[in-house]
């Protein structure tokens, strides 16, 4: 089972969950707004917010580059905690969403940036 973080008041997002995926957010009736209340209680919402239009938990390996781009560059304590989480036993993920582990996505962030500072 795939567990995905799609609120109960973003009905075409949950439109389009197939196969083995379930929103738990939906299924106990969260919305945008409470997930995001219960994130800022815990801790959990991303400093991103305040700079970016989604961040999502700052850990989230489905970011996209930028965000941890910013993560790193903004939150540099956030980003040396998610080195040390990514080294944790028995995480049931390892990797992005783009099979990539944290120090292949470190590499692609470097590479990111390089070719910002280009332009």
């Amino acid at each position: 089972m795939q567990y995905i973080g799609i609120a109960a008041d973003e009905p075409s997002r949950l439109e389009r969950i197939s196969g083995n995926k379930v929103s738990l957010l939906a299924k106990y009736s969260y919305t945008e707004a409470m997930a995001r209340e219960l994130c800022e209680q815990h801790g959990l919402l991303s400093p991103i917010y305040a700079t970016g239009t989604r961040g999502g938990c700052w850990f989230c390996p489905n970011a996209k580059i930028d965000h941890f781009i910013r993560l790193r560059r903004d939150h540099f304590q956030l980003w040396l905690e998610l080195k040390r989480l990514s080294r944790t036993p028995n995480l049931c993920s390892y990797g992005f969403k783009w099979g990539k582990t944290l120090e292949e996505m470190e590499t692609m962030m470097d590479w990111e940036e390089r070719q910002l500072k280009l332009f």
